[in-house]
């Protein structure tokens, strides 16, 4: 059996951030673990809580994503760190950063899913 993979979402949109974890109830490979609003607080959910997975947005007040990617990836490696954007202008910043995926909002539930599974 599979051991889940504990994931966050952290994204300044709250329908945004309840579509995902909707979306994300009907996996049995993730467990919900939480969400914040932005990359600070994300920060401080990943750590309080162990996740494994963040789904991150990258224009967000107080700590942008690529910010908070950099930070997550040099203080917990071992987290896996999933950006998603309004489109494709900050893939080169999001994987500078460490981003270990990049998906552009909008698209098909399933290539998150799969970016989940994969990371």
């Amino acid at each position: 059996m599979m051991i889940p993979r504990r994931v966050v979402v952290i994204d300044d949109q709250k329908l945004t951030r309840e579509g995902i974890h909707a979306f994300l109830r009907n996996m049995p490979e993730v467990e919900w673990v939480g969400e914040a609003a932005n990359g600070l607080d994300g920060i401080a959910l990943i750590n309080n809580m162990g996740a494994d997975i963040a789904v991150m947005d990258v224009q967000m007040p107080i700590m942008n994503g690529i910010e908070a990617t950099r930070r997550i990836k040099s203080e917990m490696p071992r987290v896996k760190v999933i950006v998603l954007s309004g489109d494709g202008d900050y893939l080169g910043d999001a994987l500078a950063a460490g981003a270990d995926a990049f998906l552009v909002k909008g698209g098909p539930p399933e290539y998150l899913k799969n970016a989940i599974c994969s990371v």
